[in-house]
């Protein structure tokens, strides 16, 4: 069997040749259809009478067709005879073809069977390795234009083909025909199917990830060419555009337009935590900063604390639950004010005066027993909080960790702090952020996210008078401060006491949020397949030890956000300089094929991989992924190697076309490309390790590992 290649016109047959093909087989009249993959349905019996027609086929007399067959059809193509001539010639060293028999032993260098392990995939439930048999193409598809183009694959039968005449076969039929026929050859078809062939200049991974990596930088707007000569409002704009901030129209309290900074939660630089409790009134309105030097507000917290409020706003399960447990809170703590004080319950109408620092040292007392139950003190037979439970209990309990107004409340707050849901219009306020072809870092701003639980936890509240000395903006402060410390110790308490201010820069063990991350936006991603599955990114760890021993780098969410644009967020920022820190990203196994190198219509450069007949290699050698060599073949000349002392000059392994400037052949003479790869393993691996590479011939499993993809990976330290 050999896969061969081919385009539809190729293989399309006109009805002059379809009439001289078939004359004498039952096929004359009509002309028979060719299906999609541009092949014919021919009856068996019509097998051996096709020899009297015009097309050369290997089919003998003594075709045994009463063996048993499992159709009464088979498929036939019918490429033309001056492209099988050059499919099957003999070659020598120059590429030029020889007459002779046709050859097909080129072909065993291109089967072998693999054992692979199919656990974990749809094709095996057990874990014994499976064996497939591997079959690969020696044709490449179009070398020119700037299109796609339709291409049409056969595995074919190559029983016979060696009986047919000496080649060159004859590649006009002869005759009194006007305009001249092609002669066509006919080979049985086991099996079929298309692909599209992507132009030469679509994509190439190695210099996409080059590329990426030699104009990577932290996440802000391009900033415009600017004179050394700015006045101070012109070096802080410039400042500002360093800090991540762009320009956006905005409104006046009065309702003029004006110009505001923003900024979004994503940020070229590390932001320092702010001091204080972080609680907005509601509206968010004094989350704004008025920037003297530029006469502009900065609406960046504004924005962010209005944006949680539209989110909780939107989440009709989180407002409910919110509601109650906001009730359930100051239901519990008046209740403990009123015991502290040895006070009886009185009627509603009668007014109280408990002050608010009452409330307050009540509300702290319940919040630490909250706490203390829900991540410690688990009653038997209760489950922690389910995160994922949305049903809503018409009774709820805070100090019940199994409430599921609570667990609806922290998972809410949970998506927040990963900016789950959070608009793309607020992670990149200006598009030029993120060109295209890009890969771009940054730290998450933790006030922003305070900003943003704040505005999401200041709705729900229900104001119903009496109780306390104050107004409902004073009441619903203290409930939300409550409320926030509570989810706080949850979140990110650690089992040291004493860590828990500022908790969104330094902790050492507690729950991992996002604090750093990327925006890789790539056609690389939109040639994957839209899944983040199939671009792996992969964290190396720091050793142990250096200021940061218990670090844990580790990839919190990783998403395709648009059609070329991935998103990852990690717990930790880089650690300080000096300490190992490394990403990859990879395509993956499952997205390799078997690629000869790289090529145009100009020249070849293929890359000799490193091959073991030992095992002995995987501790012993630490440059498995260097080369032996790299080989560049220019159009119409002999091979050479990139190592200087290598000089002797190889056969030529790729034909383009048939005539100079033509590329209609595009064939690997992969018999050629086998004995150089075989004696150049020989000469250079036994010069890294004497007992590493054994073979004695080349052979189809060192021609698989040769022709394999390689798998990109992009690591950046």
């Amino acid at each position: 069997m050999a896969l061969l290649i081919f385009s539809p016109d190729e293989l399309r047959l006109n009805d002059a040749e379809k009439e001289g093909i078939f004359a004498h087989t039952s096929l004359k009249a009509p002309p028979p259809e060719q299906s999609e993959s541009m092949a014919v349905r021919v009856p068996l019996g019509d097998l051996v009478k096709l020899k009297e027609g015009t097309a050369s086929v290997p089919f003998d007399d003594h075709i045994d067709l009463d063996q048993a067959v499992t159709e009464p059809n088979t498929n036939l193509i019918f490429p033309q005879a001056s492209l099988f001539n050059r499919l099957f010639a003999a070659c020598d060293d120059n590429g030029q073809p020889q007459p002779g028999t046709p050859d097909i032993s080129r072909h065993r260098f291109l089967a072998h069977v693999i054992r692979m392990n199919t656990r974990g995939t749809d094709s095996d439930k057990v874990d014994t390795p499976r064996e497939f048999s591997v079959v690969i193409a020696n044709r490449i598809g179009p070398l020119d234009g700037d299109t796609a183009s339709q291409m049409i694959v056969h595995l074919v039968s190559l029983e016979g083909v060696e009986s047919l005449k000496p080649l060159p076969l004859p590649e006009v039929i002869p005759g009194p025909s006007s305009p001249e026929q092609p002669a066509r050859v006919g080979l049985v078809s086991l099996h079929s199917w298309s692909y599209t062939c992507l132009p030469p200049t679509y994509l190439n991974v190695k210099q996409t990830f080059e590329n990426l990596v030699r104009t990577a930088s932290m996440l802000k707007p391009i900033i415009p060419p600017h004179s050394e000569h700015l006045d101070d409002g012109g070096k802080r704009m410039l400042n500002r555009w360093e800090e991540g901030y762009t320009i956006v129209r905005s409104m006046t309290p009065t309702g003029e337009p004006t110009a505001a900074l923003i900024r979004g939660p994503l940020t070229p630089n590390l932001i320092a935590p702010l001091e204080g409790d972080f609680l907005s009134n509601n509206s968010g309105a004094d989350l704004k900063i008025f920037d003297e030097k530029l006469d502009m507000m900065d609406i960046t917290y504004s924005s962010a604390w209005s944006l949680g409020r539209s989110l909780a706003l939107a989440n009709e399960g989180f407002t409910v639950s919110l509601t109650r447990v906001h009730h359930e809170i100051l239901h519990q703590g008046t209740s403990a004010a009123q015991q502290r004080h040895g006070k009886m319950p009185q009627e509603a109408t009668q007014r109280q005066s408990y002050k608010r620092e009452d409330l307050l040292k009540s509300l702290d007392s319940l919040i630490n027993e909250t706490s203390a139950i829900s991540r410690v003190q688990q009653p038997a037979g209760t489950s922690p909080p389910n995160l994922a439970n949305n049903s809503i209990s018409p009774v709820t309990d805070l100090t019940d960790p199994s409430s599921s107004d609570w667990s609806i409340v922290l998972r809410f707050v949970s998506d927040l702090y990963h900016l789950i849901n959070v608009p793309s219009r607020y992670l990149l306020p200006g598009q030029s952020m993120l060109p295209r072809e890009s890969l771009r870092f940054f730290f998450v701003d933790g006030n922003w996210i305070d900003a943003l639980v704040d505005g999401a936890l200041s709705v729900g509240y229900m104001y119903q008078g009496g109780g306390l000395e104050g107004s409902p903006v004073e009441d619903d402060h203290i409930v939300r401060r409550a409320l926030k410390k509570s989810i706080n110790r949850f979140m990110f308490t650690t089992d040291d006491p004493t860590t828990v201010h500022h908790h969104h820069h330094h902790r050492s063990s507690a729950a991992a949020f996002p604090r750093y991350g990327f925006f890789l936006r790539s056609s690389v991603i939109a040639a994957t397949q839209f899944s983040p599955d199939l671009i792996k990114v992969s964290v190396v760890e720091q050793p142990s030890g250096g200021d940061h021993p218990n670090l844990k780098l580790l990839l919190l969410r990783h998403d395709i956000v648009a059609e070329e644009t991935m998103l990852g967020f990690f717990s930790e920022a880089p650690p300080v300089e000096g300490e190992l820190c490394q990403m990859r990203f990879e395509v993956p196994a499952h997205q390799q094929f078997f690629s000869l190198g790289s090529v145009t219509d100009q020249e070849l450069e293929v890359v000799y991989k490193r091959q073991y007949t030992t095992t002995k290699p995987e501790v012993e050698d630490g440059s498995r992924n260097v080369p032996v060599a790299i080989i560049k073949w220019p159009r119409d000349g002999k091979g050479k190697s990139n190592n200087g002392n290598d000089t002797r000059e190889r056969s030529q392994v790729f034909i383009w076309g048939s005539k100079s400037g033509l590329n209609d052949v595009r064939l690997v003479l992969v018999e050629k490309l086998a004995a150089d790869v075989h004696a150049t393993l020989v000469k250079e691996m036994a010069e890294l390790g004497s007992d590493w590479y054994k073979e004695t011939t080349a052979t189809s499993a060192m021609m698989a590992c040769q022709l394999k993809s390689s798998s990109w990976q992009l690591q950046i330290g």
